[in-house]
């Protein structure tokens, strides 16, 4: 496994990223998600908890860590897996009791997950130091490796026992900025993590061979050799100084073959199979379009049954407080300054052990709201507090119902406001944290109805599937058997399954017309 780590100032900017890539239209990168800490996996809401959370550290000003860990392409793991090697990182570098979200992608050749991290704590509000953090990372992934029986990596900086460290060269400033940027390793330390198995090659074919089974390639270039995947390519002896040209002709024992490139990299495309291709990317386009509309309506419908949600519960906490005011009335002479007592007293001994004291011991709250009643023999005049004493039970009883409900606003729209003040009880701070949650369930709403109106925007103008497919299958079955086979030789399984699919429709439309026409005959 390999890791890579960056830093970064908003959780807004990341989530976007790892949810649509760069260019915010990668749609189909997200296999699935998983909170800790949070209690949700909405990568959106996620953001704004942690970015919640780290506002209450105004100090931080870059309160997101990012981690992204790479399996090797030939380890089947399971998200199950995935998650368990996060999370043991994640223990590992102190980060248990830090918000966490993690996103597992499945937009490249190996199984990767992206974990974005609150380094402020969501309680003590300080922040995580990753200094020396990537020793402690490397020592456990290569703990896990053993354990689980992936891929041993040659780590930098940390080798288990028997292992040693690979010759590394440093990355371009470009390089540098792309690990940043995307949270993959630099191609050059893609190609490093196979060091082994090319160092273990002994002619040009096995070296070749061993480089094909990671979708790479040995090219000629000037006086040395680069290794590419088709995209990017790096120097050989940059990877390691005894993939050289010339220390791997002494270890082989022949010069580099030169080899001319074979027919079908030499072969172009007809204009009709190139018409064909294009047709086939516009039908991908659509259809990802489709798809995106279709998760941005239920996105849309989240969002409002969310705002819906955070309505009530902000209404359900108004009635239990005007119920708790009206109960305290009742029982002090000055409900609105024995309510504060309450608050303090709540944060100061628990919600429960205060509910208690009001309903036993009112008076800790203030003076009670008395009745005067005249002595015996007219001998002055009494105050009594027994009716308040009385009513106390009842007040503690609208306490509790507005401890819960005001629990259940905090659960509901946990982070959408700064945690402390969900669950500090003063009136005020209740009002603000409920109102905050209000403003951001109706951003979300607002964002998910603006997104799927530019997608309706975009397919509007967009051609029908129906008339693409009518239209690959008419130019498909217009080409000649040579350029048949150029097509099957060009497009993946499940592009040439549309391509074929779409002539076979178009045949039976053109045969069925036939036999109409011969009926009518």
């Amino acid at each position: 496994m390999i890791a890579t780590t960056s830093s970064g100032r908003r959780f807004a900017a990341l989530a976007r990223y790892l949810l649509h890539g760069r260019s915010g239209k990668e749609t189909e990168r997200v296999a699935w998600t998983a909170g800790r800490n949070l209690g949700l996996d909405d990568p959106e809401l996620a953001a704004a908890i942690m970015q919640a959370t780290a506002n209450a550290n105004p100090q931080v000003e870059v309160p997101v860590y990012h981690l992204t860990i790479n399996f090797d392409p030939a380890d089947s793991v399971t998200p199950e897996q995935m998650q368990a090697v996060a999370d043991r990182v994640l223990a590992d570098l102190g980060l248990t009791e830090h918000q966490a979200f993690i996103v597992a992608h499945r937009d490249r050749a190996h199984p990767h997950v992206h974990i974005m991290v609150n380094r402020v704590h969501p309680d003590t509000g300080i922040a995580w130091d990753r200094w020396k953090d990537r020793p402690r990372i490397e020592r456990t992934l290569r703990e896990l490796e053993r354990e689980l029986g992936l891929r041993e990596v040659a780590g930098r900086l940390y080798q288990m026992d028997g292992k040693e460290p690979p010759e590394r060269a440093p990355l371009t400033s470009g390089e540098r900025r792309q690990v940043e940027r995307t949270g993959d390793p630099a191609f050059p330390d893609r190609v490093r993590a196979h060091l082994p198995q090319l160092r273990a090659a002994r002619s040009w074919d096995e070296l070749e061979a061993t480089l094909a089974r990671y979708g790479l390639r040995l090219e000629r270039k000037g006086q040395g050799l680069v290794i590419t995947d088709g995209k990017q390519q790096v120097k050989a002896s940059r990877v390691a100084r005894d993939l050289s040209l010339r220390r791997l002709e002494q270890r082989f024992g022949i010069p580099y073959p030169e080899r001319e490139p074979s027919a079908q990299a030499r072969e172009t495309l007809s204009p009709a199979v190139e018409q064909v291709t294009k047709a086939l990317d516009e039908h991908e386009r659509v259809a990802a379009l489709k798809a995106d509309r279709t998760r941005a309506d239920q996105e849309l419908a989240a969002a409002r049954e969310r705002l819906q949600r955070v309505t009530g519960a902000i209404e359900r906490v108004q009635r239990a407080s005007e119920r708790f005011d009206a109960a305290l009335a009742r029982v002090h002479q000055d409900p609105a300054a024995a309510r504060g007592r309450f608050s303090r007293t709540s944060v100061e001994v628990g919600t429960e052990r205060a509910i208690a004291v009001l309903g036993t011991e009112p008076e800790r709250f203030g003076p009670l709201k008395t009745v005067e009643r005249r002595r015996a023999l007219g001998l002055g005049v009494a105050h009594d507090d027994r009716q308040a004493r009385l009513a106390a039970p009842s007040a503690a009883l609208r306490a509790r119902e507005l401890g819960e409900a005001q629990h259940a606003l905090g659960e509901l729209a946990r982070g959408l406001v700064d945690r402390s003040t969900q669950h500090k009880g003063s009136g005020k701070e209740a009002e603000r944290s409920s109102e905050a949650a209000r403003r951001e369930a109706e951003n979300l709403v607002s964002r998910a109805a603006e997104r799927l109106r530019r997608l309706q925007q975009q397919l509007k103008h967009a051609p029908s599937l129906g008339l693409l497919e009518r239209s690959i299958g008419r130019a498909v079955d217009r080409l000649m058997p040579r350029e048949i086979a150029q097509l099957r030789r060009v497009l993946t399984p499940p592009r040439a399954a549309i391509a074929f699919k779409a002539r076979e429709v178009v045949k039976d439309i053109v045969l069925g017309r036939e036999e109409g026409e011969e009926g009518e005959e």
